[in-house]
């Protein structure tokens, strides 16, 4: 298999991203957003931020491997992501993270661009930087959005997008989707689901039977996702974090504590980040309250609800909720030797997983990139640095057949939905044999011209009669408004076969009205392409500035 890549326009980044692709990314010296991160998206970017990492980095190295090395054998990771995980403990060692939240099936295809750029950044990275750089993927199990992670898209054989979706056996709410059971009988209905819609043959047998074979071995969905992920990025050294191990989760605790010790710098900082991103010009993408502690707290242990801290007068307390009141040095306190029962929100993580980590990049997608704007007085607070953050890879797949239909319809490199939406236009104007639109302004143009002046002489004679002849000339163009409609759909369906090669592309590359990657499942295009799919992914990776790639799989 060959992936050829080709560049397109953006794809709803928003304004934030472009100008960090476009400018800060590409190493204008002006770029408006230089004064909000640490550095740029550049191997000089890493290369400093490496010096840095050399005296900056506090974790403890050693202990990290160990409990990596030790997570990723029992998820079932081969050799390389376990020598990798291994190699976190040699002086001077660097990571390159992505995270995403667990999905279903490994959740929307970026999920497993982001795997594939932090794979393909670390080995350039490592060669660049001459040391060891391994890439990590923080996979997001904390987070008790189930309606988000629960569902997974595959295109049928009757080529429609079908939702395939887990339904836990037992209630989940407010339950991170590590704590989510597996349990039931939802699980086999999903690989049922999953079955049914994916191509017959040996490639989808096989990927079906890696989500069969994990998803046994997995006891919540949050695992069933970390297995899936080393199953398939293992053999290229992608090495699988879960925040919710009990021995990484105490790797994190200085974090925890260090983000409650500091509410009020941290507020503070965060909202002069909030401002200076408005400042210039763009719309800030958090909106916190002017209570909320930014971290997450288990009043249950980790396999019950997670719920929000918020500060009070007393120190803090949960959100929504009256009652529980904790001092802040006792809350510290319970972080510091329970640290299972707190978690980072949208804010926090990042400093969480940089004080457990030794980040030189951090892959991150357009959204991410927008709220890492506001952070840099956030990491000074806790003593941290930001590290680079890299754009992730943006791809729509083009698969053979769907390449063939769009070099017959002219578009080689569509700029989607608008090309689309011209092309189609243009294949009904093809089939518009009587010219309807200019045939019938001229008819209308006429039409007007000959009521004119009956219209006067009528008007003259008798009021009522000029009224009731500009009834009939209203009553003309209704008609000649209703034939002009039915010469429209003539030629509409003289076009149905172009139509239609055009509907097939836009099911195939804009499903649901919106990109390919944030819709179809990763896992999908590994039962259409192959598991090769996804080490091909590691070598074609481009470098920023990026816009938005086509691969076309030959």
């Amino acid at each position: 298999m060959t992936l050829a890549v080709r560049t397109a326009p953006f794809l709803a980044g928003g304004p934030l991203y472009e100008s960090y692709i476009t400018s800060f990314a590409a190493g204008q010296p002006d770029a408006p957003l230089r004064g909000l991160f640490d550095h740029p998206p550049t191997v000089a970017g890493a290369s400093a931020r490496a010096e840095k990492l050399a005296t900056g980095y506090r974790g403890d190295r050693q202990a990290l491997a160990a409990s990596l090395v030790g997570y990723n054998r029992r998820i079932g990771a081969p050799a390389p992501a376990l020598a990798a995980a291994g190699r976190l403990a040699e002086p001077g060692a660097l990571a390159v993270v992505a995270g995403q939240q667990a999905g279903l099936l490994t959740g929307p295809a970026y999920a497993i661009y982001k795997a594939a750029g932090a794979i393909a950044l670390a080995r350039r990275l490592a060669v660049e930087l001459e040391r060891p750089v391994v890439p990590v993927f923080w996979a997001a199990t904390e987070d008790h959005d189930l309606a988000e992670a629960d569902h997974a898209w595959v295109l049928n054989s009757a080529e429609t997008w079908q939702r395939l979706r887990f339904q836990p056996s037992s209630p989940a709410e407010g339950l991170s989707v590590g704590a989510v059971s597996l349990a039931g009988r939802s699980r086999e209905a999903v690989l049922s689901d999953l079955g049914a819609s994916l191509p017959a043959g040996r490639v989808a047998a096989g990927v079906l039977e890696m989500a069969a074979a994990t998803g046994r071995e997995a006891g919540t969905l949050g695992e069933w996702f970390c297995r899936l992920l080393a199953a398939i990025f293992g053999p290229q050294g992608l090495v699988i974090l879960d925040p919710m191990e009990p021995a990484l989760r105490r790797l994190a605790a200085p974090g925890v504590v260090a983000a409650l010790t500091n509410q009020a710098a941290l507020a503070s900082a965060l909202a002069q980040g909030l401002a200076s991103v408005g400042q210039l010009g763009f719309a800030p993408q958090l909106d916190p309250g002017t209570s909320d502690a930014h971290v997450f707290f288990y009043p249950e242990g980790p396999g019950g609800p997670r719920r929000a801290l918020i500060r009070t007068a007393a120190g803090f307390g949960l959100r929504d909720a009256v009652g529980d009141q904790w001092a802040p040095s006792q809350l510290c306190e319970l972080a510091a030797a329970d640290p299972e029962r707190f978690s980072g929100s949208v804010v926090t993580r990042p400093l969480f997983q940089d004080h457990m980590l030794p980040t030189v990049a951090y892959m991150a997608g357009p959204g991410e990139i927008a709220y890492y704007a506001a952070l840099g007085g956030c990491y000074r607070t806790v003593g941290l640095t930001m590290p680079v953050i890299w754009p992730r890879p943006s791809y729509t797949v083009v698969e053979p057949a769907v390449a063939h239909m769009l070099r017959k319809q002219g578009l080689v490199e569509p700029d989607l939905p608008a090309a689309l939406e011209a092309a189609e236009e243009a294949a009904v104007r093809a089939h518009d044999e009587l010219s309807v639109e200019r045939t019938f302004d001229e008819l209308d143009v006429r039409i007007d011209e000959a009521y004119g002046p009956v219209l006067a002489a009528a008007g003259r004679v008798d009021e009522v009669l000029g009224k009731l002849a500009e009834q009939n000339r209203r009553r003309v163009r209704r008609e000649t408004r209703w034939l002009r409609r039915k010469a429209w759909q003539v030629a509409r369906q003289r076009a149905a076969t172009a139509r239609a090669q055009l509907g097939r592309v836009r099911t195939h590359l804009w499903p649901n009205d919106g990109p390919q990657e944030r819709t179809a499942c990763g896992l999908y295009f590994l039962a259409r392409l192959g598991l090769g799919f996804a080490a091909d992914l590691t070598e074609v990776a481009p470098e920023p500035p990026l816009g938005h790639h086509y691969l076309y799989v030959g």
